[in-house]
């Protein structure tokens, strides 16, 4: 039982840590101001990093998410059974 206990507060942190991450990401004025310079410089070279943000923070999103249903599938059917 502990066990159990002890990898949904992983999984459950895991999301919580993906989402802040997102967050952060998304509302932080210094990662924002570095995406404007990149858009406005015009080079090919930094356009990877362009890219790079906008897929990372897809994936923070979509991991956390996907991690917050299974904590929660994991909560429904131990209170199921």
């Amino acid at each position: 039982m502990i066990k159990a206990n002890k990898r949904s507060f992983k999984l459950l942190l895991i999301s919580i840590i993906s989402l802040l991450l997102y967050f952060f990401i998304e509302n932080s004025e210094r990662v924002n101001s570095t995406i404007v310079q990149i858009q406005n410089s015009g080079s090919y070279k930094v356009f990877g990093y362009f890219i790079f943000f906008n897929i990372l923070k897809w994936f923070l999103v979509i991991f956390g998410i996907i991690s917050l249903m299974m904590y929660l599938k994991i909560i429904f059917t131990r209170t199921n059974s």
